[in-house]
């Protein structure tokens, strides 16, 4: 009933569907970041990035010392990526020693874009299925997603490769929405990825 009395009768289904996605898609973080840190060669322990006492919050000698562990393997890696949950990249971003190292009159200064994209060189990304934890690695030669498709008739591609369908239901006046995503995460070189831990509490 809300799509026929709805003005925009397309925006409801949209909404429903962008749902359905979002939670394929969540579920695929998880299993992807879970497999990701079980493969890791190494794991550090951090000092908590939002401690009580400033002087131990170390965000940025945790993230260095990562890279330096992965580029001690020497097997060719080159991290160029951090994975973190949203808390640890609020504190990311309030960290004191890392704002001031960064260029104060600028305008992609987190201050102003509510982002931090880069740190040491690495591209910043969060994710809400990491948990408490922080992880460098080599995007290029950790490994990939190895996706399945077939010839199932009515799926659409949506956003990362999940596959939706909107199915009518003429019998109960509504619509059934549908996602998937086969897929399995794939770690080829686990010496590409380190993990620090207990980055925040």
């Amino acid at each position: 009933m809300e799509i026929a009395r709805n003005a925009y009768a397309g925006s409801a289904i949209d909404r429903s569907m962008r749902k359905v996605v979002n939670s394929i898609i969540k579920q695929v973080d998880a299993i992807a970041m879970s497999a990701i840190q079980s493969a890791a060669a190494d794991t550090a322990t951090a000092g908590s990035w939002d401690n009580a006492t400033a002087a131990n919050r170390k965000p940025l000698e945790d993230i260095l010392l990562a890279v330096q562990r992965i580029e001690d393997r020497n097997q060719g890696y080159r991290p160029d990526t951090l994975v973190v949950s949203p808390k640890a990249y609020t504190y990311l971003m309030l960290n004191d020693a890392i704002a001031q190292l960064r260029q104060r009159e600028s305008t992609d200064n987190p201050v102003y874009t509510g982002e931090i994209e880069t740190v040491a060189g690495l591209t910043v990304i969060k994710t809400p299925s990491l948990g408490t934890g922080a992880l460098v690695l080599d995007s290029q030669q950790l490994g990939g997603m190895a996706d399945e498709t077939d010839g199932a008739p009515g799926y659409a591609v949506s956003d990362l490769a999940v596959q939706v369908k909107a199915i009518r239901k003429d019998d109960q006046d509504a619509w059934d929405l549908q996602g998937r995503r086969k897929t399995v995460p794939i770690v080829q070189e686990s010496g590409a990825v380190e993990e620090i831990s207990g980055v925040v509490s």
